[in-house]
Protein backbone atom coordinates (compact mmCIF):
# COMPACT_ATOMS: atom_id res chain seq x y z
CA UNK A 1 0.00 0.00 0.00
CA UNK A 2 1.13 3.65 -0.63
CA UNK A 3 3.01 4.90 2.12
CA UNK A 4 1.94 8.73 1.35
CA UNK A 5 -1.85 7.66 1.02
CA UNK A 6 -1.41 5.78 4.67
CA UNK A 7 0.14 8.77 6.08
CA UNK A 8 -2.39 11.12 4.67
CA UNK A 9 -4.95 8.79 6.48
CA UNK A 10 -3.72 9.27 9.63
CA UNK A 11 -3.22 12.39 9.77
CA UNK A 12 -6.65 13.30 8.46
CA UNK A 13 -8.27 11.09 10.78
CA UNK A 14 -6.38 11.96 13.77
CA UNK A 15 -6.27 15.75 13.23
CA UNK A 16 -3.54 16.70 15.35
CA UNK A 17 -0.07 17.39 14.65
CA UNK A 18 2.43 14.19 14.62
CA UNK A 19 5.92 13.16 14.65
CA UNK A 20 7.95 11.29 11.85
CA UNK A 21 8.57 8.82 13.99
CA UNK A 22 5.35 8.69 15.83
CA UNK A 23 4.29 8.01 11.90
CA UNK A 24 7.08 5.22 11.66
CA UNK A 25 5.98 3.79 14.71
CA UNK A 26 2.37 3.53 13.30
CA UNK A 27 3.33 2.29 9.97
CA UNK A 28 5.93 0.28 10.95
CA UNK A 29 8.50 1.81 8.82
CA UNK A 30 11.77 3.69 8.63
CA UNK A 31 11.64 7.84 9.82
CA UNK A 32 13.59 8.40 6.13
CA UNK A 33 10.41 6.66 4.44
CA UNK A 34 8.26 8.79 6.02
CA UNK A 35 10.03 11.87 5.53
CA UNK A 36 10.47 11.40 2.07
CA UNK A 37 6.73 10.71 2.09
CA UNK A 38 5.64 13.45 3.77
CA UNK A 39 7.90 15.83 1.54
CA UNK A 40 6.24 14.24 -1.68
CA UNK A 41 2.25 14.89 -0.15
CA UNK A 42 3.21 18.42 1.00
CA UNK A 43 4.13 18.92 -3.19
CA UNK A 44 0.90 17.21 -4.06
CA UNK A 45 -0.88 19.60 -2.07
CA UNK A 46 0.88 22.65 -3.07
CA UNK A 47 0.03 21.45 -6.75
CA UNK A 48 -3.31 20.46 -6.51
CA UNK A 49 -6.32 22.72 -5.85
CA UNK A 50 -7.34 21.74 -3.04
CA UNK A 51 -8.94 23.11 0.65
CA UNK A 52 -6.05 21.10 2.60
CA UNK A 53 -2.74 21.74 3.33
CA UNK A 54 0.27 19.61 4.98
CA UNK A 55 0.98 21.77 7.89
CA UNK A 56 4.32 21.98 9.81
CA UNK A 57 5.48 23.22 13.39
CA UNK A 58 8.54 22.42 15.06
CA UNK A 59 8.97 19.06 13.11
CA UNK A 60 5.54 18.15 13.53
CA UNK A 61 2.98 17.22 10.64
CA UNK A 62 -0.59 18.09 10.75
CA UNK A 63 -3.70 18.25 7.84
CA UNK A 64 -5.32 20.76 8.19
CA UNK A 65 -7.20 23.32 6.06
CA UNK A 66 -5.90 26.47 3.81
CA UNK A 67 -6.19 29.49 5.98
CA UNK A 68 -8.57 31.24 3.26
CA UNK A 69 -11.11 28.39 3.85
CA UNK A 70 -11.11 28.99 8.03
CA UNK A 71 -14.33 31.68 7.44
CA UNK A 72 -16.42 28.33 6.69
CA UNK A 73 -14.96 26.69 10.39
CA UNK A 74 -15.53 29.85 12.07
CA UNK A 75 -18.98 30.31 11.17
Amino acid sequence: MDLKKQIEAILFTTGKFMSTEELAKHLNSQETEIITALKQLEKDYLEKDSALTLQTQDNLFKLNIKKEFGFIINK
